[in-house]
């Protein structure tokens, strides 16, 4: 039996996949999270008090992306926030997104997973043109 199975708790021959992650990005309450923060997908806020972290525009993060005029409707990612503190932090839209579902992690700690879905492509490299929904999956 793999390795692979034994770590994964099963006895099927599929193996384990592994995802590289970038280490979190800590935009706390009042900041203004990149589109580098949303692309790498995890984010922590010490939430000394209660108040809003927004997230990047739609444009800035199609931009951000390896090739932003390949990018098609219904394309995806999923992004995390994490709050440590006592208090809640919500994530606040921009300009091209439209959130969906609770944008509130409450009071820590405690994490929300966010899907940005692309509903509009860019027509230039700058992400111009460019809107995502994101919705609360978790």
């Amino acid at each position: 039996m793999a390795i692979a199975n034994v770590i994964a708790g099963s006895l099927s021959s599929s193996p384990v996949s592994l995802v590289n992650l970038s280490a979190p990005s800590t935009v706390d309450i009042g900041g203004t999270l990149t589109a580098a923060n949303v692309i790498n997908g995890f984010n922590t806020s010490a939430a000394a008090s209660s108040g809003s972290v927004q997230f990047p525009t739609a444009a800035s993060i199609a931009a951000a992306l390896p090739n932003p005029l390949a990018l098609r409707v219904g394309d995806s990612f999923v992004f995390s926030q994490f709050t440590t503190g006592a208090f809640t932090a919500t994530l606040t839209t921009n300009t091209g997104l439209t959130l969906s579902g609770t944008p509130g992690v409450g009071t820590g700690p405690v994490g929300g997973r966010f899907q940005f879905r692309c509903t509009a492509v860019p027509t230039l490299v700058d992400g111009t043109g460019a809107t995502f929904t994101v919705t609360r999956v978790g």
